[in-house]
C-alpha cells in the first residue's frame, strides 16, 4: 500500500461504484459493487460491517477486496481505508504479504 494513496483508493471506488455490476462474494455481503480489472477481481465492501445488501445509500465502502483468480494460491487481499484517511493492507496469513512484496 505504500504506492496506493488514499486518493487513489476514492478513485477506484467511485469508478466500481460507477462502472461495476454487483455481485455477491463471500457470506457477509449481498450484492457487493464490483469490476472486472484484466482478471483482478475486485470488490467494494461497506463501511462498518453492518451494510448486508451494499446499499450504497446506507453507508459508504471503507473496503477494497482484490481477488487474483489466474493466481495459483487464489489468495483475497484487503485494502482498508481507516477513519484518519489512511490507507493499509490487512491480511491475517503472513505468507500473503510475503508474495504481495514478491509481486
Amino acid at each position: 500500500t505504500n504506492n496506493f494513496s488514499v486518493n487513489e483508493f476514492e478513485e477506484t471506488k467511485n469508478f466500481i461504484l460507477k462502472k461495476g455490476q454487483k455481485v455477491t462474494y463471500c457470506n457477509l455481503y449481498n450484492n457487493n459493487p464490483f469490476h472486472n480489472f484484466q482478471g483482478l477481481l475486485v470488490y467494494l465492501n461497506p463501511e462498518g460491517g453492518q451494510n448486508m445488501n451494499c446499499d450504497p445509500t446506507l453507508s459508504d465502502f471503507d473496503v477494497i477486496v482484490i481477488h487474483n483468480r489466474t493466481d495459483k494460491d487464489n489468495q483475497y487481499y484487503h485494502i482498508f481505508l481507516d477513519s484518519k484517511e489512511r490507507v493499509y493492507l490487512k491480511n491475517v496469513y503472513q505468507n500473503d504479504l510475503v508474495k504481495m512484496k514478491e509481486n
